[in-house]
C-alpha cells in the first residue's frame, strides 16, 4: 500500500523537478543597464554559446558591428539559428553584457 502511494506521486514529483531545472533566469543585479537590439545571426559557438551578430547601432551603447554575445539563459540559446534576423536585449553588467529576450524578425 505505502509503495503505491509512493509511486502514485513520482509522475508528479519528476514534473516539478523538470520546470525547476529548466527555469534558469538570470537574475538582474543592482546597476545593470538594458539596451534594445537588431540584428542578423553570423554563426553560432555552440560550445561557449556565443551568437556572433552582425547588429545595427546600440544607442547609448555601441556602434553597428559584427561581434559575439554571450547568451547565459539556455531557453534563450535555442531560439537561435543562423541567419535569423532578431530582435532582443543587450544587458550590461559593468564590465560583463549578454543577449537576452530573443525574438525573431519575419
Amino acid at each position: 500500500m505505502t509503495r503505491r502511494i509512493l509511486l502514485s506521486f513520482l509522475p508528479l514529483t519528476v514534473a516539478l523537478l523538470m520546470v525547476g531545472c529548466g527555469s534558469t533566469k538570470v537574475k538582474p543585479e543592482p546597476g545593470e543597464k538594458r539596451y534594445p537590439v537588431t540584428g542578423e545571426v553570423i554563426r553560432l559557438d555552440d560550445k561557449n554559446r556565443v551568437a556572433v551578430i552582425k547588429h545595427e547601432e546600440i544607442p547609448d551603447f555601441m556602434d553597428a558591428m559584427t561581434m559575439g554575445f554571450p547568451v547565459l539563459e539556455p531557453g534563450e540559446w535555442v531560439k537561435l539559428k543562423p541567419e535569423m534576423k532578431l530582435k532582443g536585449t543587450v544587458v550590461d553588467r559593468k564590465n560583463d553584457f549578454y543577449l537576452t529576450d530573443i525574438e525573431e524578425v519575419k
